[in-house]
């Protein structure tokens, strides 16, 4: 390693590591720390919440690092041009160039442990995570978080059932609150029709571990969408209803009350890529084409380790300035950045969602836009 690599390194690392850990502090304070101060004001166990404190940090970790190396050689770099280490480079021959290269080669390895990071330890840590969730839950003893999911065709492509639960459970007295059920027809010509709609107030499992098919739904109406001979829909209320006397088998997929309770514990950060992978292939074949934010996300996996390294070679050009500055400036301009690219990213999130654009390239346009900016800044720095 020459002494320009071993100088400009050392003084990133530095700010680097204390960037890191000022990011991870604020970005686990505006997600987490309101809902875990909840969950002990309500009563759960001061275990728990530590648990699921600790379990939360790696994924956290993951989008803090590229914010990290941006605020880190910002301020490195300020701190070199404030004291004109950059013109005795340049007067020594060192090409601005080759003074970030060092910033790019840590970018890159940032990049590739974070990579291996967020397909290894990640998913183990936010399975733990989000299983700690659902236990606080039940201590609690009920939640309002909405649960929807559909249920496949026993045979063939397709959907059979959606269910979506509005108004969360109330695991005391296992209960779903706010059921709608949508049935789709099992006639061969009207496959993927609507045929009934089922909606309950309240659906109360009989036994904990029993199954859903042996539940009372409660203050809710039958719709059959089908008109008949007349070309009327008819609606049928009732107050108390047997989940066995349910028209077209509507029901709940077989799955008992914790099974769907159960349901969304897992979301992009406890799935590896390989998994997400094979999760899209199997939709696929179902017949579930509406993959898009699944394959932004698995596309993520590689993309978001990557901003480190653009990250890093836009803020080495932004850090040199004429002047002495300060770490406001450096601070500042950190915040502006982060916050256009993070404004990029969903914006190609949502687009890649409705199918306007491809996952992939979504995925990966706030980085383009990023070297892009990189290159022209550090083409037209002088030191």
């Amino acid at each position: 390693m020459k002494i320009v690599d071993r100088l400009i390194l050392k003084e990133m690392l530095g700010p680097v590591a204390n960037s890191f850990f000022m990011f991870l502090m604020l970005v686990y304070t505006t997600t987490w720390l309101v809902r875990m101060t909840d969950w002990m004001v309500k009563g759960a166990s001061m275990s728990l919440v530590v648990r699921s404190a600790v379990y939360s940090l790696p994924a956290l970790a993951t989008q803090c690092l590229p914010m990290a190396l941006l605020l880190g050689t910002l301020l490195a770099f300020g701190r070199l041009s404030g004291d004109s280490e950059n013109i005795a480079l340049h007067a020594g021959g060192v090409s601005f160039w080759r003074v970030a290269k060092p910033v790019g080669v840590l970018g890159i390895v940032i990049a590739l442990v974070t990579f291996t990071w967020n397909d290894t330890l990640v998913p183990w840590a936010q399975t733990q995570f989000l299983g700690l969730q659902r236990e606080v839950m039940e201590s609690l003893g009920s939640t309002n978080q909405p649960i929807s999911y559909a249920v496949p065709r026993r045979e063939g492509k397709g959907v059979d059932e959606w269910i979506n639960i509005a108004g969360g459970y109330d695991a005391k007295s296992r209960s779903l609150l706010n059921v709608t059920i949508l049935k789709m027809s099992e006639e061969r010509d009207r496959v993927g029709r609507p045929e009934v709609l089922v909606y309950a107030e309240r659906v109360q499992a009989r036994l904990a571990g029993g199954p859903m098919t042996d539940a009372v739904f409660m203050d809710g109406y039958v719709r059959y969408l089908r008109p008949d001979a007349d070309g009327k829909i008819i609606d049928v209320n009732f107050k108390q209803a047997e989940s066995r006397s349910m028209p077209q088998n509507v029901g709940f997929g077989g799955r008992d009350f914790k099974r769907i309770i159960e349901t969304g514990a897992t979301d992009k950060w406890s799935m590896t890529f390989a998994r997400m992978r094979e999760k899209i292939k199997r939709d696929h074949q179902d017949g579930n084409f509406d993959t898009g934010v699944d394959e932004f996300n698995m596309w993520e996996k590689i993309w978001l380790p990557l901003a480190s390294c653009i990250f890093g070679l836009v803020g080495a050009p932004l850090g040199v300035r004429p002047h002495r500055g300060n770490k406001t400036l450096g601070f500042g301009l950190a915040i502006v950045i982060i916050f256009l690219y993070w404004v990029t990213h969903n914006w190609m999130f949502q687009l890649a969602k409705g199918g306007a654009f491809s996952p992939m390239l979504a995925a990966c346009t706030a980085n383009i836009v990023g070297a892009i900016a990189a290159t022209v800044l550090m083409a037209r720095t002088r030191q």
